[in-house]
């Protein structure tokens, strides 16, 4: 969809089943748009102005599992919660990483 704010990311995540993250398109595009995730896994690869906010980061009843790849792929860790802000990010909320994407599971 096209983007509006980041709370509208954020709330249309919210009401999707299976939304894991929203990702922004850069800023500088000329339709810059809101994209509803679901599985994924996060990379940095050609993601100059992408921005991602993961799901357990907003909504905190939402717990996502890492698949840690130093053990058997069975076995998930529900990650720690970190609510740290960084008063510098120019986003309206810490939630938003930039020059993170997702890409898909494989």
């Amino acid at each position: 969809v096209r983007y509006s704010s980041d709370e509208a990311c954020k709330e249309l995540c919210l009401e999707i089943d299976g939304c894991e993250a929203v990702v922004t398109s850069p800023m500088f595009w000329y339709w810059t748009e809101c994209f509803i995730i679901g599985e994924y896994t996060l990379s940095t690869n050609d993601a100059s102005g992408w921005d991602t906010a993961e799901r357990e980061c907003f909504d905190r009843d939402v717990r996502r599992p890492i698949i840690r790849t130093d053990r058997p792929t069975n076995d998930t860790t529900t990650p720690p919660v970190d609510p740290t802000e960084n008063p510098t990010e120019p986003r309206d909320t810490d939630c938003f990483k930039a020059n993170l994407r997702t890409s898909e599971l494989s």
